[in-house]
């Protein structure tokens, strides 16, 4: 019905502004009224490629996107598409992460392999092909998301030289290094156990301490790790080297009297 009741326009070039539609759908929490603790689901279908950051020049737009919220007051129409230019990938990529969506691109043959492609540069989605008359769109969507919901997959936000191996054996007898388990049902439960491993310490101190997340991709949980590398001694910190010496020479001013004492003793 909502379809039905949308304006239809046309323009002179082939790609849309479908990554204009992705955003606000993701970004207008509010409006759109996203439960916090559902599991969040948006179908993209179009028969069209799409417009992407730069290509707003071509109307003399070079303000880049916001990836901020501009419907109006209805919640019905996007207010900025002449003020800014198209999300990136990587911005529609890093909303969905942020806003843990799993997106569905349902797309006619011909452009199929364009969205199988981008699928794989945005977090929790994936492709399904619509027939010419999109009349498995129904179908499309159900299998889709049996697909997503019967498969966990873990990521981190770790950066060099921190490196995190996931092990598991999801269901079957055998542990292996995987960070992804699939054919689940509801109710079933599987076991990750993760390595953490640091190669090198960094150059800048500032970087010795991270707060890493492990999350599982398009759900709301995370597990937080606050690795703090030890890279140096307490004597080598700065401002120590003197506080440092004189509690070495208690210790072996220590070790002295207890030797003399020994000694006496004996």
């Amino acid at each position: 019905d909502e379809v039905q009741k949308a304006p239809v326009s046309g323009n002179l070039d082939a790609p849309e502004g479908g990554f204009d539609a992705i955003m606000q759908a993701v970004v207008c929490q509010e409006q759109i009224r996203w439960r916090q603790e559902a599991r969040r689901l948006l179908v993209f279908s179009t028969d069209a490629g799409f417009h992407y950051a730069g290509d707003g020049k071509l109307g003399g737009i070079v303000k880049p996107n916001d990836g901020v919220c501009h419907l109006d007051l209805r919640g019905e129409y996007y207010t900025h598409s002449t003020l800014q230019d198209y999300p990136s990938v990587a911005q529609i990529n890093q909303v969905a992460k942020e806003h843990k969506m799993n997106i569905i691109f349902a797309v006619t043959e011909e452009q199929a392999s364009v969205y199988s492609r981008l699928s794989q540069m945005i977090e929790g989605s994936s492709h399904g092909q619509l027939t010419a008359n999109s009349s498995n769109v129904v179908e499309l969507v159900k299998q889709e998301y049996n697909k997503i919901t019967s498969k966990v997959e873990l990521k981190h936000n770790a950066t060099s030289p921190v490196s995190i191996r996931f092990f598991s054996k999801c269901k079957g007898n055998t542990e292996k290094e995987t960070s992804v388990c699939q054919g689940l049902r509801v109710g079933d439960q599987v076991d990750f156990r993760a390595e953490v491993t640091l190669s090198k310490c960094p150059e800048d101190r500032n970087e010795w301490r991270q707060l890493i997340s492990i999350y599982p991709v398009g759900l709301r949980e995370r597990l937080v790790i606050d690795l703090e590398m030890f890279c140096d001694c307490q004597c080598e910190r700065p401002g120590n080297e003197v506080r440092d010496t004189v509690f070495i020479l208690k210790i072996i001013h220590q070790c002295m009297s207890i030797l003399i004492y020994s000694d006496f003793q004996y």
